[in-house]
């Protein structure tokens, strides 16, 4: 290891030390993992026990009907709404509306008009009493037209289509590699939003706290940078890292516990060289969005008030755009996205788990932001060199570049 990558080494150490700290680790892992238990374990323990008592009878709606129209309305037996008939006038049937006897009367006046006599909203059931009403107008029109229901159900069944694939194709992605590709996405903007915090503080920090002189006098520009950088990744990646851990943990004890676990979150049958091949790209982005804001933050005077902190929200941009080709990822918006170094990581992480992308335009793409990484990371330490030592004025765009160019 040469001198300068000792020295950034050192710099990278000092830093990680500084903001990693074990103990407020392990209360993040302790709340992210209590959050995730209660928002989908509690959610789940609810639901059985509302379950549990509509099969007891409790929490049922009982409906008074009147069914003038003879509709054939017939109420699920899994379901809450129950029906009874309306053996009493109508004064007295919304008399025991209000005393909560039943819960409210159901007339029926034909195929094409009902009403609800109700003492209190019927939002959180309306929606069970719909389909009902549904299919008990659907039965009773079909058998006014002499429409047998086998008739209807085979006009509306949907077309079977087999997909069949040629031996130079390629295979689909599967539903593993879809959500891989979507969580990989997604996870590098966390980790960027997540360690530019700490990567703002430790750039400043220096010239905050007017020392700069002694920084630039016991080390290089580059590898105070370089340092700046690792250092910083490394306490983002460990946040990842516990966010992993205790999905991981969350998935075991929703499984010991035997309760549902969302069935888009699999990654069973996930492609390994698709892993490899997305982690790659999404190291690379997060690099360079590391050395982009590293660069910036070299000319922020004092983080709390610059303007330049408006800039922390760049990275969402090419999320967003990632997102809006998930229909089209062969479109020429999509190609040509996949090589500018913003975009090019989640553009071509989801046209992997989408499409066929040649080997070419992904090692292009890889290579077009390590490439940029590497130039805004000596970008940084150039602005650095002269940005740092200016105090009580952040320096302007024309003079960044002259610096750069200088440098």
């Amino acid at each position: 290891m040469n001198g300068h990558w000792r020295a950034a080494w050192l710099v990278s150490t000092w830093e990680f030390q500084r903001f990693f700290k074990i103990k407020e680790q392990l209360w993040s892992f302790a709340i992210m993992l209590g959050v995730g238990l209660a928002v989908f374990g509690g959610g789940t323990l609810v639901k059985r026990i509302t379950d549990r008592e509509t099969r007891e009878g409790k929490n049922r709606v009982t409906l008074a009907l009147e069914n003038a129209a003879g509709l054939p309305v017939a109420a699920p037996e899994e379901g809450r709404i129950r029906f009874e008939p309306a053996d009493a006038t109508r004064e007295e049937l919304a008399a025991k509306v209000d005393a909560g006897d039943i819960t409210g009367v159901l007339t029926i006046h034909g195929t094409d008009r009902a009403e609800l006599l109700v003492a209190k909203s019927p939002t959180s059931w309306q929606g069970e009493l719909a389909p009902i009403l549904n299919a008990a107008r659907s039965t009773a029109e079909l058998a006014r037209n002499n429409i047998a229901p086998e008739a209807v159900a085979a006009v509306l069944a949907p077309m079977p289509l087999e997909v069949a694939y040629t031996g130079a194709s390629k295979k689909p992605a599967s539903r593993a590699d879809k959500v891989l590709a979507v969580a990989m996405v997604f996870f590098t903007s966390f980790a960027v939003f997540g360690g530019l915090a700490t990567l703002f503080v430790g750039i400043t920090g220096e010239k905050t706290q007017r020392v700069t002189e002694l920084v630039i006098s016991a080390i290089s520009p580059q590898a105070w940078i370089d340092g700046k950088i690792i250092g910083h990744s490394l306490v983002a990646f460990a946040g990842v890292l516990n966010t992993l851990l205790s999905f991981v943990v969350f998935y075991t004890v929703m499984a010991l516990l035997d309760l549902p676990f969302p069935d888009w979150i699999d990654f069973r049958g996930a492609d390994p060289l698709f892993l490899l091949a997305s982690g790659v790209l999404a190291l690379a982005a997060f690099l360079m969005w590391f050395a982009f804001f590293s660069a910036v933050a070299a000319t922020i005077d004092d983080p709390n008030t610059s303007a330049r902190n408006a800039f922390l929200f760049l990275p969402m941009a090419p999320l967003g755009v990632a997102i809006g080709l998930l229909g089209h990822p062969d479109s020429a918006a999509a190609l040509a996205l996949s090589f500018f170094p913003p975009t090019a990581a989640p553009v071509l992480t989801l046209r992997m788990a989408l499409s066929e992308v040649p080997l070419w335009q992904g090692a292009l793409g890889f290579a077009l932001v390590v490439a940029t990484g590497w130039a805004l990371r000596s970008l940084a330490a150039k602005i650095f060199t002269v940005g740092m030592m200016m105090h009580g004025k952040e320096p302007s765009w024309r003079e960044m570049w002259r610096w750069a160019r200088e440098g």
